[in-house]
């Protein structure tokens, strides 16, 4: 059964749209260390266009990375986050609930060729035309250059 990423799901989730239950891919995981409590994992997700780091697992959900259910490469269906604002303006996708779809040792590789999802670009570049980031930022640019030529 081939699984098919949610596309856009990124940038959407990034400038606030609904995107109701995202399937996104887990490039890597990294613990950090916060003291006397449990790990937290940021989390690297893709959506087979972009990618973010930006994402934290819920500590809830350790389980999940303690079971080697959600390691490299696994696709999970995000049914429940939040965005965080920090206070230096960076947004934080806390990841309260997922299901992992289909773990990484049976997927295997890396979908797509996504690239990091920058809302610098898109909002000094794109202001209101970067939409769901279904096609690439180059071909926006290149709309974008036609409307002004």
């Amino acid at each position: 059964m081939a699984v098919r990423l949610s596309e856009g799901a990124i940038a959407s989730i990034m400038q606030g749209e609904d995107v109701g239950t995202p399937v996104l891919q887990l490039v890597t995981t990294r613990a950090i260390a916060t003291g006397n409590g449990p790990p937290r994992y940021r989390m690297l997700m893709s959506d087979g266009v972009n990618t973010l780091s930006s994402f934290m697992l819920a500590t809830q959900l350790n389980s999940l990375v303690d079971q080697e259910r959600l390691k490299v490469h696994a696709i999970c269906k995000i049914n429940k986050f939040i965005v965080n604002i920090l206070k230096d303006g960076r947004k934080v996708v806390i990841v309260m609930d997922l299901d992992v779809v289909k773990t990484g040792d049976v997927v295997g590789s890396k979908i797509g060729n996504p690239v990091q999802y920058s809302e610098v670009i898109e909002s000094v570049f794109f202001p209101g035309i970067y939409g769901s980031a279904q096609t690439g930022i180059h071909e926006k640019f290149f709309q974008l250059l036609i409307r002004v030529g």
